[in-house]
């Protein structure tokens, strides 16, 4: 995918641990990184939906979450209230979506390192790895 130069220097790509600290430090992200995370934060959204039900308080508050930043409280909660099925069946829906985007072939190398970081963060806060 070709992105038209904004008026602005065009920047590089940098590697990927640069990148994962950029996401979260509330630097600005490109509009393609907020569409990527815009597009997780749906499949959480309505995978919540579906595995609780629409009027539950917590999709319900998911609905104010701001949609491109998603709180770990958010997930700390959600993680929670699941069941330990219905939170294996959320992590597959996202790791089916990540494996989805990661293959579209509009992404650069640099945003498919995004997709798997930002996968990896989801995922951690939803089901936290097991100290070895």
């Amino acid at each position: 995918m070709m992105h038209k130069p904004s008026g602005r220097h065009v920047v590089q790509p940098v590697n990927t641990l640069v990148d994962v600290r950029q996401m979260n430090t509330g630097h600005e992200a490109s509009p393609l990184r907020k569409h990527i995370r815009t597009l997780l934060i749906d499949v959480l959204r309505y995978s919540s939906a579906e595995l609780l039900t629409p009027s539950h308080p917590l999709v319900l508050r998911m609905e104010k979450e701001d949609a491109y930043r998603i709180s770990s409280e958010y997930l700390l909660l959600l993680r929670k209230t699941l069941t330990a099925q219905q939170t294996r069946k959320l992590a597959q829906d996202i790791k089916i979506w990540c494996r989805n985007e990661y293959g579209m072939s509009e992404y650069s190398k640099e945003e498919r390192s995004y997709i798997k970081a930002l996968t990896v963060s989801f995922l951690n806060q939803l089901v936290p790895p097991r100290p070895s």
